[in-house]
């Protein structure tokens, strides 16, 4: 068990019912909300990743230089 996870079981069962409540249902929506920015995250890379070339993701030194093909060429 986390130090987060206990601090969050801590938190949520301070206060009277009614507002353990409350913080319950807050903190279920906050999670929700966050799940829902990741997942929207993930769909919006995985679309920019498959809408470019995996050569404009890679640095300068790591790119196929021109020649490479036109040497392939000669075999």
């Amino acid at each position: 068990m986390n130090d987060t996870y206990v601090w969050e079981l801590a938190f949520l069962q301070k206060g009277t019912s009614e507002e353990q409540t409350k913080k319950r249902k807050r903190y279920v929506e906050v999670q929700e909300m966050i799940q829902r920015a990741f997942n929207k995250d993930q769909e919006e890379n995985r679309s920019a990743m498959s809408s470019c070339s995996l050569s404009a993701w890679l640095p300068p030194s790591m790119k196929p230089c021109a020649c490479a093909s036109t040497l392939a060429s000669y075999d």
